[in-house]
């Protein structure tokens, strides 16, 4: 999973992502611009999208 933000769009993609990958035991990193992770099952990648859409 990659997640991206503009500089000027008040996102964090980092911490979006780092809160939605603890919800499905992934693992990831990066900065408030891009930001990337991964899921051990493939199955749980649904539920991560979800996560990141609630934020």
């Amino acid at each position: 999973m990659v997640v991206a933000a503009s500089e000027d769009s008040g996102y964090d993609a980092a911490s979006a992502l780092e809160a939605a990958l603890e919800n499905v035991g992934g693992r990831g990193g990066g900065n408030a611009r891009l930001a990337q992770g991964r899921v051990s099952d493939p199955a749980t990648m649904a539920k991560l999208v979800r996560a990141l859409l609630a934020r």
